[in-house]
């Protein structure tokens, strides 16, 4: 067998040392010269070749075939559906179609292997070949593969990034655009055409480009694009300027930004991007001229309104929902200019500062910060900085608005681990989820943040601290801050790994080695159990302000309800007729928003309101009306 098949390197050698005599096949002496024909070609070949030979399809593979094998036993000698049986029942039919004289051939076919222990969605190009035999019929199958996974899922992600960034720009109406400083060429879509007033068909170039521009604008925009071509500069070009639409004749306000490519000196190329801001331009004129209405409407915003000077850096300006949100007076911040940013988490000043410098450039910038109040609590605020231009159009003054998000509603997870590549994979499949995702790379930092985080879920990745990571669910347990933690760990083994990890308050363990999906419903579960807890303590305090609503009659009466007694009974407590109480019963249950005695029961309960002094019948609970 040595000499009639050399060669093949290491699978060479394993078909050259196998027990071929306990196999279907027989020893190897006895092989048909067509089998020993393929297996030499297949053996020599460079590319990844498989080979199944007979009626039960005995396997040979070469050695460029291994990597695919993974981390699969040896398949030498073994069935053709063995060694491949999770994805039999997809090769099975095209193998019998080959073993029939058949070929095939497949581009970037989807295949679930077990790799690593667990499925692995992969993708292969191969072509299944029949062999002719000595008998004049089929004796087996050459598969030829070329796996292309990493492929298809670059070519996937590439267009997923595209999908991502189309619909970005569709999102925020802004408008790519090349010019071409060379030949002066211009490429538009029908979005930016619009915006000069043209149709999705007209032609564009400098010419039209230039005659669109307001008269007044034009000096400022020939000069940021001289600037841009310059050698000497930057190339970064930025103007804001007015078109009228050429032919529409609307006045339309236009932000353009660009940045030119250089070679050798030369202006070779320019990207940019415009965005109409007639709304916004238009937004700011009604602000300057009808500052009295801006502040009727700050005066009743739940969200913090402020102006800031940039000359004096002085608030000029700070609407009343700032004392409830920040937790003091106006007065002492509007007179003193480092107060606002001695109230600022230390780590979050820097991002702050960068939003103004933004606003001074004539951008708008939204950013999310901490502040510490004086009584100690920390919030999470988000910030909409925008510039507010005087009369000529300069940039005086920031305004802004602040909402206070520390208690928002949304589907947050928040990834609490130290290894970068584990919670880039964690923030990646939450994300494609639909979740929101945070990522702390530390137990202290997130520790730090938690009193002022949103509602949602923990999911915490303790592979390399094991059970010292599980500070984190003992202190939200011990602070009674409600996010519910999922804990990822490898137990060793210790079958009480688990049950140490839900002591410390965890809702959840999963060992490792786990899969997305078990993650995912993890996750799911965790945070169906904070919305349920949001719902019940909001039906609560609605239950709170109905009865603070109700006449101290209607709670009265509220109380004998709860008490189980009957109208005559709660009448002669509190010195009313049976039909006083009766009417006075249709407006507790009025107010409450319930029908029946029991939605009321309930209501009252959940609110916390009880009797203030309850008889000594058992409540009987009826939804019939009492005379």
């Amino acid at each position: 067998m040595a000499e009639a098949i050399p060669g093949g390197g290491i699978m060479g050698e394993h078909v050259r040392t196998h027990d071929w005599a306990a196999t279907p096949l027989g020893p190897a002496e006895t092989w048909p010269q067509s089998l020993r024909t393929a297996l030499s070609i297949m053996l020599n070949s460079a590319f990844p070749t498989y080979l199944a030979w007979g009626p039960e399809l005995t396997s040979f593979y070469n050695d460029a075939y291994i990597p695919i094998m993974g981390d699969k036993p040896n398949g030498i000698g073994r069935p053709f559906p063995e060694v491949w049986s999770e994805v039999w029942d997809t090769i099975g039919p095209i193998t019998n179609r080959a073993m029939h004289g058949e070929a095939s051939y497949f581009e970037d076919l989807p295949l679930t292997l077990m790799r690593r222990g667990h499925p692995e969605a992969t993708w292969f190009s191969f072509s299944y070949s029949p062999i002719g035999d000595e008998t004049g019929g089929v004796g087996g199958i050459l598969c030829t593969v070329h796996e292309t996974t990493e492929r298809v899922r670059a070519e996937t992600a590439l267009r997923r990034s595209k999908a991502r960034l189309q619909a970005a720009i569709d999102l925020v109406d802004v408008s790519p655009y090349t010019w071409d400083p060379a030949t002066g060429a211009l490429d538009w879509d029908a979005r930016l055409k619009a915006m000069w007033g043209l149709s999705p068909e007209a032609p564009v170039s400098l010419d039209v480009w230039m005659s669109g521009i307001h008269p007044e604008d034009r000096t400022q925009v020939e000069t940021a694009l001289a600037s841009c071509v310059d050698p000497t500069g930057d190339g970064v070009y930025h103007a804001d300027y007015r078109v009228i639409g050429i032919e529409d004749g609307i006045e339309r306000w236009i932000s353009t930004h660009g940045q030119t490519t250089f070679e050798n000196g030369q202006p070779v190329g320019f990207t940019g991007a415009a965005l109409e801001i007639t709304t916004r331009k238009r937004a700011e004129a009604a602000l300057r001229e009808s500052e009295e209405r801006f502040r009727q409407f700050a005066e009743n915003s739940s969200s913090t309104l402020w102006i800031l000077n940039f000359k004096t850096m002085n608030l000029d300006y700070l609407s009343p929902a700032f004392e409830s949100i920040w937790g003091e007076p106006r007065e002492g911040v509007l007179g003193d200019p480092s107060r606002w940013n001695r109230i600022l988490y230390p780590d979050d000043r820097e991002r702050a500062r960068g939003a103004l410098e933004h606003v001074r450039l004539g951008e708008i910038s939204t950013e999310e910060f901490r502040i510490i109040r004086q009584d100690g609590v920390v919030r999470w605020i988000r910030n909409t900085f925008f510039p507010i231009r005087d009369a000529q159009g300069q940039i005086r003054r920031a305004g802004g608005i602040a909402q206070d998000i520390t208690r928002q509603d949304g589907r947050f997870v928040y990834v609490v681990d130290d290894e970068e590549a584990t919670h880039r994979g964690l923030s990646h499949l939450l994300r494609e989820a639909g979740y929101r995702v945070r990522v702390f790379s530390s137990g202290k930092s997130f520790l730090e943040a938690a009193p002022a985080l949103a509602a949602g879920c923990v999911v915490l990745d303790i592979c390399r601290s094991g059970a010292g990571g599980l500070v984190i669910p003992r202190e939200l347990k011990a602070r009674r801050i409600g996010l519910p933690v999922i804990v990822l760990g490898d137990a060793n083994g210790d079958v009480t790994f688990g049950v140490q990890v839900m002591k410390a308050g965890a809702v959840d363990f999963l060992p490792v080695p786990y899969d997305s999906d078990q993650l995912l419903a993890a996750v799911a579960s965790a945070l169906a159990s904070t919305h349920e807890e949001d719902e019940q303590n909001q039906e609560a305090e609605r239950g709170r302000r109905r009865i603070a609503e109700m006449s101290e009659r209607e709670r009265e009466v509220l109380a004998g309800l709860l008490a189980g007694k009957t109208n005559k009974e709660i009448g002669r407590d509190i010195g009313l007729s049976p039909r006083t109480v009766e009417t006075h019963r249709a407006h507790v249950m009025q107010r409450l928003g319930v029908q029946t005695l029991s939605q009321a029961v309930l209501v009252a309960t959940s609110a916390g309101f009880e009797s203030p002094s309850p008889g000594p019948k058992v409540p009987q609970v009826s939804d019939k009306p009492e005379t």
